[in-house]
């Protein structure tokens, strides 16, 4: 499917507009996916917003919505201001533009409301305003002004673009057809193969690279001279002097050198898993193996040195929990999770840093949260916890990825989208 351009962007808001004065009575998120549910007095429109880069639409959608979904800032944010309010206008953010401006209007607020949908390759958002708040799906960015358009465009219409996209829709569910164990184990020797030549290419350009940083170096510091010659003017920046050229040109030989050698050490090992592969005798045994490594469940571990101690607590049969016993632990545990676990800590306390580990797909429940703030607690005051019994105390807690640990204070992070949970010492 072909993405939408300026034409069809202003046939979308015609048809937007005839749901003006509806209310948007339902919002369900899931991922990329988002679903309005309009009502206008006698029946419900749903408007389906795919958020794809390649390929972003914003189509009716003629299905049920999924009842389940997926909470994000950006769709708690949009629920929490945008349900319940009337749908006013859509209209392009400007000529020729492929963005569509939503104006809402709440009873509980003065100020109008605004959902913005960029629906162009590469620049895809959804930018939510109200309250004078801005929440976006993505980091907006300065958006350039158009300078010129192609006079050709020809405008699909909307029932054309909805079944374009069922289409492509329908294209992603169909999977390939199972290839047999021979013709598996041959197309990934074929890969390794192609991942070789590719590596060995880029071996050769970063040989030629570190052998013209050095010459120029050299050149540069025995000859007074800026007559650089014509093979190692590449390697020279004008605007830089030639001082500057010479310790930057040594700078990036011992760079590049230092690159050479990670290179050459994923050379060889996809060269030896080639030979591995190659040397498999029985692809149908073979076959089991990874098929079984495959779909089997992923382990609840995490990286550990030998000389770190963590604690760990077995909270049912999906979760663990590990807890630090110094503030050197603490940075290991945050440097070994994964960016989906969930980190804990007291608020206003000095406590072990606690990690949830989990599968991706499946974050820890609240009673999970509860049960390891009740650990952390455990863990931090040990035998004194008999003092707070009795007491609630508050538990800051962020998945990883929201966190970040301070240089030179080991053990010392920062976070943001932290939520707080109130844990009663027991």
């Amino acid at each position: 499917m072909q993405p939408l351009n300026y034409l069809e962007i202003e046939s979308l808001c015609s048809r937007l507009n005839e749901l003006s004065g509806s209310t948007l009575q339902s919002i369900t998120g899931q991922a990329s996916h988002l679903y309005l549910l309009f009502w206008d007095g006698k029946k419900s429109h749903i408007w389906f917003l795919d958020l794809w880069q390649k390929c972003p639409v914003f189509l009716p959608f003629t299905g049920k919505a999924p009842k389940k979904s997926q909470y994000k800032p950006w769709s708690l944010f949009l629920k929490s201001h945008f349900l319940g309010s009337t749908f006013l206008s859509a209209q392009p953010t400007g000529p020729k533009e492929r963005c569509i401006e939503m104006i809402f209007n709440s009873s509980e607020q003065l100020e109008p409301q605004q959902i913005t949908l960029r629906l162009f390759p590469g620049g895809v958002n959804l930018i939510l305003s109200s309250k004078s708040k801005t929440v976006s799906y993505l980091k907006p960015k300065l958006l350039s002004v158009m300078t010129s358009v192609s006079g050709d465009l020809k405008a699909r219409s909307v029932e054309e673009l909805v079944e374009q996209y069922k289409k492509k829709s329908e294209k992603k569910k169909v999977s390939s057809p199972t290839k047999n164990p021979e013709e598996l184990l041959q197309s990934q020797i074929l890969r390794k193969e192609k991942s070789i030549k590719k590596i060995e290419e880029e071996l050769i350009l970063k040989k030629q690279k570190i052998d013209g940083f050095s010459q120029l170096g050299e050149f540069l510091k025995s000859h007074l001279t800026e007559d650089i010659p014509p093979a190692l003017k590449v390697f020279y920046e004008a605007q830089k002097n030639r001082f500057e050229n010479m310790q930057q040109a040594f700078e990036a030989s011992k760079k590049e050198r230092r690159k050479l050698i990670g290179t050459k050490e994923r050379l060889d090992k996809i060269r030896a898993e080639r030979e591995e592969l190659v040397a498999v005798q029985d692809p149908s045994s073979w076959y089991k193996k990874i098929k079984v490594r495959q779909l089997g469940p992923s382990p609840l571990k995490i990286k550990k040195k030998s000389s770190l101690k963590f604690k760990t607590v077995q909270l049912g049969a999906d979760f663990k929990l590990f807890l630090g016993n110094s503030a050197k632990d603490n940075a290991e545990l945050i440097k070994s999770s994964k960016p989906w676990y969930v980190w804990l800590h007291l608020r206003d306390y000095p406590s072990s840093h606690g990690v949830i580990i989990s599968d991706k797909k499946k974050p820890p429940s609240y009673q999970t949260l509860q049960l390891a703030g009740e650990e952390l607690i455990n863990a931090t005051f040990g035998a004194k916890k008999k003092k707070f019994i009795g007491i609630k105390f508050d538990v800051i807690y962020c998945e990883i990825r929201h966190l970040k640990l301070l240089k030179g204070s080991v053990g010392k992070v920062t976070y943001t989208q932290n939520k707080n949970l109130t844990v009663l010492c027991k």
